[in-house]
């Protein structure tokens, strides 16, 4: 489907040569964190497919310039999620509300001591899909007591 980070992320122009010789689209992005770097690596032909992150980037409003850079590079959008819990419903949000957003990708289904603990009503997978929660917010209720606990 696509190559992610063929050659280490902080080099563009060796990104560049590999996109520039693949039939096969190349990803970028699930470690930077900075506009201005996205930036660099749409003008320098370093992607097909722009992968930010939505907790590395710094969040929602972030994510939404980088995939408007995105969008005027005529680049589509997946997402890199490795966040259990929050990250998830975050992420899902954000696929849901950014037509650029076109590959859905990972999920995190590793286990985890406290995730599935920390939100009480976190989206279940069925049929291969997860709907995003439309409660107020991000759709979940975090567990107080979960997160008193766990910050003792």
């Amino acid at each position: 489907f696509h190559f992610e980070e063929p050659c280490p992320y902080t080099d563009l122009d060796a990104n560049a040569k590999v996109a520039a010789a693949l039939d096969m689209p190349v990803a970028l992005g699930e470690q930077e964190w900075d506009l201005v770097r996205f930036r660099e690596m749409m003008v320098k032909g370093a992607c097909d497919i722009v992968q930010p992150d939505v907790i590395k980037v710094g969040g929602f409003l972030r994510c939404k310039k980088v995939a408007a850079m995105a969008e005027a590079f005529n680049i589509p959008v997946t997402l890199h999620n490795t966040q259990p819990t929050i990250g998830t419903v975050a992420t899902l949000h954000f696929a849901a509300s950014t037509p650029g957003c076109r590959y859905p990708q990972e999920f995190n289904i590793e286990p985890h001591p406290f995730a599935h603990r920390l939100v009480r009503d976190l989206p279940k997978v069925q049929d291969g899909c997860i709907a995003v929660p439309d409660a107020p917010g991000l759709g979940v209720t975090v567990n107080e007591e979960v997160v008193a606990e766990l910050s003792q």
